[in-house]
């Protein structure tokens, strides 16, 4: 959830979107995102997603991001999925469609509970609940085999571990099985333990009951013998799902008294899903063919098509303007010339896709081609564009070099789940990780012997952090595993306390200088109280959209569209400035207060 700090150097606020900053011309320092459960404090100990890992972009992802947590539904990190997609996006070596995440649900607490959906093609007959080819977040399920064990993920992928006896356990593909009695397993992946049990301690399936980190923090699956019926997050709030034939057709939060309707989902008699509501009304619509989807219809009106062959790879995908401008064009696009289809209606994200007799896939768009070839798993090996990158992986399926056309190459050495340790870079340059046996990192040793070291507790969380320059910062934590405090390298003193639900509720700064925090049961920020005394009040859509904010100067309001983009601010002394979107995240124009237009 994007975060903008009310003031410099205290946590922000959850949900405010740094866009709304283009439409008020400006905006105060922002401070840093999360909690202790997540990405750290901004004036925190550093670098690192919710597993703590410090290591950034390596090569492995196909846009150059580093991995945080799995909790997205068709991950882009490589260590889950090594591809390369292109159009709405399409896999060029699998063909398949892969859409989302879309979001059903997110509730803060020290242990946030994100729940997304995801459609895979190559998935279609599979059904968890919401349709088929569709998934979530908490779509861990295991079956044994005569003489393996097969664990599907949620991104739609199987990993073959050996049949294990009760205490045993086994690495494949930086995922770890452990089983723990008989029916009853435990996979650890990026620091989160995915606790499985089947019903019947002989039985041959098992599906998720918990998740936990670390701190011991956790969210609870409910079942029947319909499937999945009920999730409560680590503040103890239920989220109700309700089913009709074996698939979720509503889910409701639950809160005491309260409740709150954050998705519904409509099904056609084949079983795929056909429409999706979120919580502030905002509807998706899907077309499918033998379970394969054709058309997606975003909130915002954007239609995406897709084609198929015989043997359901994806040929063809491309998006249409629903207002007919051309605007919605990328630039290359543009200076390219009318694209393959030619009618009343523009396209963009035209690709097409095509498998030669040598094995590679030539990828079609707008301003070009490409070729790609990769390993059967789908893995990119070589990628043919104005010259030739090859990408080798180790026999676990991680990637430990890349050449560029150039002949420029970077190499990695990685422990067994995939982290990297060792970083060489194409002029020789290497960078050393040490770990611990959990994998985070204590010590990070640069090319030229610049060193940072991190000290830490029982439970991976950095008590001291020293710079190359030999500064200290250290930091406390309470039991579930949010930062109550921490001295920076100035030796100023900082202190954080949270409520029950794991929610900030005050900062105390250096000078005795303390904000105050309030919220309501979605863990949504309703109040601030700074130092001075001044109130600032917030209020929430139930998706989680900032829709007024009033203080001592006035009110402003804000405006979302269904891509929850912002469209229009209207401020305290009367004026208004909006925000015009055109295809997917292309802002097309600035209205500003003033009446004036910047087209973009």
């Amino acid at each position: 959830m994007a975060r903008t700090a009310p003031v410099p150097n205290i946590p922000p606020i959850p949900g405010m979107c740094p866009s709304i900053a283009v439409l008020g011309g400006g905006g105060d320092g922002g401070g840093g995102g999360g909690n202790g459960a997540g990405s750290g404090n901004g004036n925190g100990p550093g670098s690192g997603g919710a597993a703590g890992d410090a290591a950034a972009g390596d090569g492995r992802n196909a846009n150059g991001s580093s991995c945080g947590s799995p909790s997205t539904g068709q991950s882009r990190c490589s260590r889950h999925n090594p591809s390369v997609s292109r159009g709405d996006p399409v896999d060029v070596l699998s063909g398949s469609v892969d859409c989302g995440p879309e979001v059903v649900v997110e509730l803060p607490s020290a242990f946030p509970l994100h729940w997304v959906r995801s459609y895979c093609s190559v998935a279609a007959q599979r059904d968890v609940g919401l349709g088929h080819g569709w998934a979530h977040t908490l779509g861990w399920s295991l079956r044994l085999r005569r003489d393996a064990v097969e664990v599907s993920t949620p991104e739609a992928k199987r990993l073959t571990f050996s049949r294990l006896a009760p205490g045993n356990q086994e690495i494949v593909q930086g995922v770890r099985l452990r089983r723990v009695l008989p029916g009853s397993w435990e996979v650890l992946r990026d620091d989160l333990y995915f606790y499985l049990e089947s019903s019947d301690p002989r039985g041959d399936e098992a599906e998720l009951c918990r998740v936990r980190d670390r701190h011991g923090n956790e969210i609870r699956c409910l079942r029947d013998a319909d499937g999945l019926r009920e999730l409560i997050d680590a503040a103890g709030r239920r989220l109700v799902l309700r089913r009709e034939r074996g698939r979720i057709v509503e889910v409701v939060i639950v809160v005491g008294s309260e409740q709150w309707r954050v998705a519904s989902f409509v099904y056609d008699d084949d079983g795929d899903l056909r429409r999706a509501v979120d919580a502030d009304g905002f509807h998706f619509e899907y077309d499918y063919l033998d379970h394969r989807m054709i058309r997606q219809r975003r909130p915002d009106g954007v239609v995406y098509r897709y084609r198929y062959a015989n043997d359901g790879r994806c040929i063809e995908t491309w998006g249409e303007d629903p207002i007919g401008t051309g605007r919605w064009l990328d630039q290359d696009a543009r200076r390219a010339g009318p694209e393959p289809h030619a009618d009343s209606r523009a396209r963009f994200l035209w690709c097409r896709f095509a498998r030669d007799a040598d094995g590679y896939t030539e990828v079609s768009d707008s301003v070009g081609a490409q070729k790609f070839s990769g390993t059967p798993d789908g893995r990119i090996e070589k990628a043919v564009a104005r010259g030739v990158t090859e990408r080798r992986f180790d026999d676990r399926g991680f990637p430990v070099a890349e050449v560029r056309p150039s002949g420029a190459a970077t190499t990695w050495r990685r422990d067994d789940y995939g982290r990297i340790i060792e970083r060489t870079d194409p002029l020789g340059a290497t960078t050393r990780v040490e770990r611990n046996v959990d994998g985070d990192v204590l010590r990070i040793t640069g090319p030229e012997g610049i060193v940072a070291e991190f000290e830490r507790d029982a439970r991976g969380n950095i008590e001291t952090a020293t710079d190359p320059s030999g500064s200290v910062a250290s930091f406390q934590y309470d039991s579930r595993g949010l930062l109550t405090g921490f001295c920076d390298r100035t030796g100023a003193r900082w202190e954080l306390g949270y409520d029950g639900h794991g929610n900030l509720v005050h900062v105390v700064a250096p000078g005795a200088r303390r904000w105050s925090f309030e919220y309501n049961a979605l863990g949504q920020c309703t109040a601030t109280v700074q130092p001075l005394g001044g109130r600032t009040v917030f209020k929430w859509s139930v998706r989680g959209d900032l829709l007024e904010r009033a203080s001592q100067y006035g009110v402003t309001r804000y405006e979302w569209d269904g891509e929850r983009r912002p469209t229009a601010q209207h401020s305290a002394d009367g004026t208004s400035g909006r925000l015009v979107w055109a295809g997917p995240g292309r802002l097309c124009d600035i209205q500003k207060p003033d009446g004036t237009t910047v087209e973009l």
